[in-house]
């Protein structure tokens, strides 16, 4: 591993103090596939695909827990190397979708989360608005599906089985339930009603039927419902919510009550409420709705909700950023937030792997659907193949770099980094994915043109009210290794 850990930082700091002799720029176009030859490079010098998917999704059956891992039904060995889409990025049209899953393709990546569908009415998400005349949203209920993003979403679930790329369906993720849906104090509750979507009977009734909906639904290009195509390789239940160390006095008084009746006033603890939920969810899926892959949830960090996910899911899923931002006046204020801009590799226990390692459960199989070094930290590069060769080493069985996009506006998506996590624009990101994913799924180094990144727009520290998010470009040294 220090081998390694030296020659990758090599590779990306060698060559900086002299000219931009033997180097030149790259650029790639919105569709790879379709680059052209560059001044000696062939196009399919970066395409990762060609080498590690293995289509169409699905051709070796469902997804199956066995001896601790991942493998499908004929015995072969499931490994996913993933990304996330999230809000509009999971409707897009019809030919932007073959663009996406053409992108996604070459750079390796061979399944794809689907998270966040959940947030927003169409068209950015997956709900119909059927009382548009309201401008009052608690007069709008969630839950109706919409046609028209079913099918925007049905074809890029399409275009991705082609290809080899799987899909992990999150059930829970951000919705807003409203007095329509006939949720008591719906107004007082936040993104996905966390927590008390895990013990209200209402919010769960409504969790249930919107699972079965989505899942049961019937993909026209695939001829196959959600719950009965192999391409689906996991399903999660909900993200990042639990009970565990709750202070019930933060809920609406409405629901503290509740809380107590449920707990025989403070007798059976929070946890085992938890626990009722996650077998009851996953009982639903399993038995009601026909789910036939691997079920779990969006992991937490807490050790004793991971303990939870270890006895009532079938694997443990985690979640972990290196250099998050933090926002000290407005959350989310893109003009002014807080990175410490610090190196992974100068934490004595690696960071944000370190931690991964730590919280690995023994025989049981182990996901990290969220991971992300995040922009613009000067050293993110360092993140993707060593991520790649620890989870290789330790033989853990999917990896999703958080995010691919969160909108599909051809115009922007490639050609402009829009936030800390998307890297559908993100040069030095997305070439190292394409390491990372010959050194996951194959478990060799791959040969490809060296790369190093030569343009941060930015120390991440927001000093003056304003931020300038740019563009990541590259330089390729006209060698193959």
């Amino acid at each position: 591993m220090k081998k390694f850990l030296f020659l990758l930082v090599l590779i990306f700091l060698s060559g900086t103090a002299h000219a931009e002799e033997g180097w030149f720029p790259y650029y790639f176009p919105a569709d790879p596939a379709k680059a052209p030859d560059y001044m000696g490079i062939p196009a399919t010098a970066f395409n990762a695909g060609k080498d590690v998917l293995d289509p169409p999704a699905g051709k070796h059956g469902f997804v199956k827990v066995k001896d601790g891992h991942f493998y499908f039904e004929d015995g072969t060995r499931a490994r996913f190397w993933g990304t996330n889409l999230c809000f509009g990025a999971c409707f897009p049209e019809h030919k932007d979708a073959e663009v996406m899953a053409n992108r996604i393709a070459y750079f390796g990546f061979n399944a794809v989360r689907l998270h966040h569908m959940d947030y927003f009415f169409e068209p950015n998400g997956i709900f119909e608005d059927t009382a548009p005349a309201y401008k009052n949203k608690q007069l709008k209920p969630t839950g109706h599906l919409s046609p028209r993003q079913l099918d925007k979403l049905d074809y890029l679930i399409y275009q991705l089985k082609q290809r080899g790329i799987y899909v992990n369906i999150n059930t829970l993720v951000s919705r807003f339930f409203t007095e329509a849906d006939g949720v008591r104090d719906a107004e007082k509750l936040g993104m996905a009603a966390k927590p008390v979507s895990l013990f209200d009977a209402r919010i769960i009734e409504l969790q249930k039927q919107y699972s079965k909906d989505l899942l049961t639904h019937l993909n026209p290009y695939t001829k196959l419902r959600y719950c009965d195509d192999p391409a689906v390789c996991l399903v999660e239940i909900n993200n990042e919510n639990t009970l565990v160390e709750l202070n019930p006095s933060k809920l609406p008084e409405y629901y503290q009550n509740e809380l107590k009746t449920l707990s025989d006033n403070g007798k059976i603890p929070l946890p085992d409420l938890e626990k009722r939920y996650l077998f009851d969810m996953r009982d639903y899926l399993r038995n009601k709705v026909g789910v036939k892959v691997p079920i779990g949830i969006g992991g937490h960090w807490n050790d004793k909700q991971l303990e939870l996910q270890r006895e009532c899911l079938d694997y443990v899923d985690k979640h972990g950023y290196w250099d998050h931002p933090k926002f000290p006046n407005k959350s989310w204020d893109m003009n002014d937030f807080r990175m410490h801009n610090k190196s992974l590799l100068a934490d004595k226990n690696l960071g944000i792997i370190g931690e991964f390692k730590k919280r690995a459960p023994k025989n049981m199989p182990y996901v990290i659907s969220e991971w992300n070094h995040c922009y613009p930290n000067p050293y993110a590069y360092e993140t993707p193949t060593l991520l790649a060769k620890t989870a290789r080493q330790e033989d853990w069985d999917g990896l999703f770099q958080f995010d691919f996009g969160r909108g599909w506006e051809s115009k922007d998506c490639f050609n402009y980094i829009q936030n800390y996590f998307e890297i559908s624009a993100n040069s030095q990101q997305l070439i190292l994915c394409s390491y990372g994913s010959r050194i996951f799924l194959e478990g060799d180094n791959p040969a490809i043109p060296i790369v190093r990144q030569i343009k941060n727009t930015g120390s991440g520290w927001s000093t003056s009210g304003k931020y300038e998010w740019g563009t990541s470009p590259i330089l390729i040294q006209n060698t193959l290794q």
